[in-house]
């Protein structure tokens, strides 16, 4: 019963604060849409909540420079609220609670913790609905999904041949042909594709033997590729700990390289000149993408260029609602774009809102949209 009575309590006041707060932010940036300024509400409640949780807890491993995949926990409040955003506070309190994570970092210690900023953190999007609605404007939030999510692998199904891991201090880079080095499943095949991985053997300041993995990149041969899920089998052992690429959602396009992930992974092991490693995917396969490139976006025929630089070329003056899209610089400094995430990209999301669509003049032809995706997919280059 108490428990009821302070959930209704702090949910009452969580509508007045974000309501006040509501205002306060279509008053203070009047040059942004209805959206973007309402959607400024959940940063003030990660820099209330998530932020100072994770900088005490995940700073050592994700941040800007860190080893793990994310800089959700960067000391630069813009850099953590981009990552965390393209994360999504599901995935990130999963790992916090995980004890098999990075322990003693993370474990069921904070269960109470984050039971309190998910609840305000929860609530905001409710909240942000109403700030939207109240100022006219449409109800795509952070957590909007246009696109279907890639279903996330929970194994591996596609595994590397071993190979030797060299115990050397110095780091060298590890590369498998995908084309004759796929051990299973027997007969897959990749022309001309490549995955390359960094490692380095190391000794920790507390004397443990280390593995640093780092610096996976992906190179698709004949065909493009789609790849998730990455995993390391030492020894022909899975390691349980390294999780940090489990995330990583890649497509490459044909006879390109592509970066599979970012930060690095440490892996405690006793180390040995005969160590083995393979590399496990949760998914390999070829598929149709070919990507443009920002600069064919913005080129005078390019889906940019035709439809959206006439109201909004900042180099020309004053942009239309201050959507200024002539930089990709710009685009990305103000998360109008989150690479490899459409789903948490302004821009994307308007231009499939029937109802404030970009260009104004209504919805642009599928295979329009479609090149716009497939930038974004390949991290709006």
């Amino acid at each position: 019963m108490r428990t009821s009575v302070l959930t209704f309590i702090l949910g009452s006041s969580l509508m007045l604060v974000f309501y006040n707060n509501c205002s306060a932010v279509h008053e203070g940036n009047s040059s942004l849409s209805s959206a973007q300024a309402c959607n400024l509400l959940y940063k003030d409640e990660f820099l209330r909540g998530y932020g100072p949780f994770l900088k005490n807890n995940c700073a050592s491993c994700h941040s800007f420079q860190g080893t793990g995949n994310g800089a959700f926990a960067d000391s630069n409040d813009d850099i953590a609220f981009e990552s965390f955003v393209i994360r999504g506070n599901n995935l990130v309190r999963q790992r916090a609670l995980d004890p098999q994570h990075q322990p003693p970092f993370t474990g069921a210690q904070h269960t109470e913790t984050l039971t309190e900023i998910d609840t305000t953190w929860d609530a905001i999007k409710a909240q942000v609905d109403l700030c939207i609605a109240s100022s006219g404007g449409d109800s795509n939030t952070v957590s909007d999904g246009i696109v279907p999510e890639d279903p996330v692998p929970t194994k591996g199904t596609v595994t590397t041949f071993l190979k030797l891991l060299e115990a050397s201090p110095s780091r060298r880079t590890l590369s498998w042909d995908l084309e004759s080095e796929i051990a299973a499943p027997r007969g897959l095949s990749f022309p001309g594709a490549e995955f390359k991985i960094d490692i380095q053997a190391t000794t920790t300041v507390n004397g443990e033997k280390t593995y640093i993995f780092s610096n996976p990149r992906l190179t698709a041969g004949n065909e493009s590729l789609h790849m998730m899920y990455i995993e390391f089998v030492i020894n022909n052992q899975l390691v349980q700990t390294a999780t940090s690429y489990h995330s990583v959602n890649r497509r490459v396009p044909a006879g390109e390289e592509r970066p599979a992930g970012v930060g690095s992974i440490a892996v405690a092991y006793d180390v040995r000149n005969t160590d083995t490693v393979a590399i496990s995917f949760g998914l390999l396969d070829a598929i149709n993408f070919n990507p443009p490139t920002f600069a064919e976006l913005i080129a005078p025929t390019g889906v940019f260029g035709a439809n959206c630089m006439g109201c909004h070329d900042g180099g020309a003056g004053n942009p239309q609602g201050n959507f200024d899209i002539s930089s990709r610089d710009i685009v990305l400094q103000r998360l109008m774009v989150a690479p490899y995430s459409p789903n948490n990209s302004e821009i994307f999301k308007r231009m499939n809102d029937p109802l404030s669509p970009m260009p104004q003049s209504g919805l642009l032809p599928q295979n329009q949209i479609d090149q716009v995706l497939h930038w974004i997919q390949d991290g709006a280059r």
